[in-house]
């Protein structure tokens, strides 16, 4: 094992549990009213769909770092996976059920302002087309017996962000489906990203494929369903992500080898790029 190998990252570790914070305020502090009071904040927390993009890339930075020796993983992949899977499956479960019992006991106290009309049935169809803004009650739905049925098999097998029309019972755990199909392929792409003879014309390709379909989508206007979902969700569009910060690292491990040290201007510049 070499010197870089033994080393920690932990101020990206720090940064990647601070990203998945963020991203639990993103989705609860804008319903209180209070919180729009305080000057800035709600713009300052309103960045979540950019902290769930950086920590898909640090997920694949860190991973990179800890797992990929050579040509392969430092070990089999079914030990991987089976590690990934007790990580992430109890999270899952526990804020599966807790959202499902705190949504029936809104209902039965009636909490308002949802309260009394909550149900674990309920769903919204995902669109960003201005319609959508300006009557919004055209975009909920109430499942059936047979669509929830249907959609509570998915979030089982933590398969619910391949549904590009709607989320079920807990939205947020979309980024946990995905980041399990990213966990799939990590033991096959991971040592061949790691190895590739160029990274930065593999970083060029996976950020000319992040691009391919918001070009499209925005050159064809289609804006509603299920383009919106399939955009925000979708492990196959979302996976760029992940491999760039597998890459990222690639790079980062050859520079340091090379004995390539950034200057501090440098640094600023990367954190800079990265934030705006």
């Amino acid at each position: 094992m070499t010197q870089l190998e033994k080393e920690r990252f932990i101020g990206l570790e720090w940064l990647h549990f601070l990203l998945g914070c963020y991203v639990m305020i993103y989705h609860t502090a804008h319903r209180y009213p209070q919180f729009k009071a305080v000057f800035g904040l709600s713009e300052l927390t309103s960045m979540g769909f950019l902290a769930t993009s950086a920590f898909f890339a640090l997920s694949g930075f860190l991973l990179a770092h800890v797992y990929v020796r050579g040509h392969g993983l430092r070990e089999p992949a079914s030990h991987f996976w089976r590690k990934r899977l007790f990580n992430l499956y109890p999270i899952h479960i526990v804020a599966l059920l807790s959202s499902m019992l705190l949504i029936t006991l809104m209902q039965w106290l009636a909490i308002p302002p949802e309260g009394p009309g909550a149900t674990i049935r309920f769903v919204v169809y995902d669109t960003n087309e201005v319609l959508g803004h300006t009557h919004p009650e055209l975009f909920r739905h109430y499942m059936d017996n047979v669509q929830l049925a249907f959609n509570s098999v998915p979030q089982l097998l933590m398969l619910q962000a391949c549904n590009p029309y709607f989320l079920t019972f807990n939205a947020p755990l979309w980024s946990l489906s995905a980041l399990f199909f990213f966990y799939l392929l990590f033991p096959w792409a991971a040592p061949r990203l790691m190895n590739v003879r160029n990274p930065w014309l593999w970083l060029g390709i996976c950020m000319l494929a992040y691009l391919l379909l918001p070009v499209w989508v925005i050159w064809q206007q289609q804006y509603g369903v299920p383009f919106t979902g399939l955009l925000q969700r979708l492990p196959l569009f979302r996976i760029p992500e992940f491999f760039g910060g597998i890459l990222a690292y690639a790079l980062f491990k050859r520079a340091h080898q090379a004995g390539i040290v950034l200057s501090t201007t440098a640094r600023w510049c990367c954190l800079s790029w990265r934030v705006f």
